[in-house]
C-alpha cells in the first residue's frame, strides 16, 4: 500500500462513504436509530453506529487506516443482527454495505490515486497514468 496522509486518506474515506449513500437499501443506516420508534435499541446496542458517525470521525480525522474505517463500519451489522436478528432484511443489506466498502477499501490500498481520479475526474480517470 502506498503511504498517504490522514487528509489524503479521509478524502478517500468521504469518497467511500458517500458512494455508499447513493446504494439502495442503505436508508436505515443513513442516521442514528429512532429510539422514539424504537426504545429498546439502546438497551441491546452498545455502540450505535450510523453514516453521520462515520463521516464525523471522517471529519474529524480519527482514521488512520482503511482498516480503522472499516472496523467502525462493521459495527452496522454487528449491531443490526443484534438488534433485528440475523436473517433481517436490514441485516443483509448491512452485510452488503461491508462487501461494498471491502471492495472500496481494497482499491484505496491498491492505488489512493487512482481511487482519488475515479471520483475526481470519473469521465478520464483512467486515461491517466497514476
Amino acid at each position: 500500500m502506498q503511504l498517504i496522509s490522514v487528509e489524503q486518506l479521509c478524502t478517500l474515506l468521504k469518497f467511500a462513504l458517500n458512494r455508499l449513500k447513493t446504494m439502495p437499501g442503505m436508508e436505515p443506516f443513513t442516521k442514528p436509530v429512532d429510539t422514539t420508534e424504537f426504545p429498546t435499541y439502546c438497551d441491546v446496542v452498545v455502540h450505535p453506529v450510523d453514516f453521520t458517525s462515520l463521516e464525523r470521525n471522517i471529519k474529524r480525522k480519527f482514521y488512520g487506516s482503511t482498516e480503522a474505517f472499516s472496523s467502525d463500519a462493521r459495527w452496522i451489522v454487528h449491531n443490526s443482527v443484534i438488534f433485528n436478528g440475523a436473517n433481517s432484511k436490514v441485516t443483509s443489506m448491512a452485510r452488503s454495505l461491508v462487501k461494498i466498502l471491502k471492495q472500496d477499501m481494497s482499491e484505496i490500498e491498491t492505488c489512493p490515486d487512482c481511487y482519488m481520479n475515479a471520483h475526481q475526474k470519473p469521465n478520464s480517470w483512467f486515461t491517466e497514468a497514476c
